[in-house]
């Protein structure tokens, strides 16, 4: 592996580091059945939803804006952290 650094979440260890988001590029990912998108343009956008649809056709269930910065990036993984301990928690 080398001199890789370890995933910044422990719950969604595929999210990229903050240096992929300040390309802005978007990204999309699930867990369970909680899906999200990640906008980083002039701020970093979220996105969530519970469908098996695509983005496009489903209906969000949360969004949040975050500052396009390292913090805001911090932010933006704690909130979808959150929003995941939620969603298990109320299936119980």
């Amino acid at each position: 592996m080398g001199n890789r650094l370890p995933p910044r979440s422990a719950v969604f260890p595929n999210i990229p580091r903050y240096t992929y988001f300040k390309a802005k590029t978007v990204y999309t990912g699930s867990k369970g059945d909680m899906r999200f998108r990640i906008e980083p343009f002039d701020e970093i956008k979220v996105y969530i939803w519970h469908s098996k649809m695509c983005f496009e056709k489903s209906e969000m269930d949360a969004e949040a804006t975050f500052p396009q910065s390292a913090e805001g990036y911090e932010q933006m993984i704690e909130y979808l952290e959150k929003k995941k301990k939620k969603d298990e928690t109320s299936k119980h």
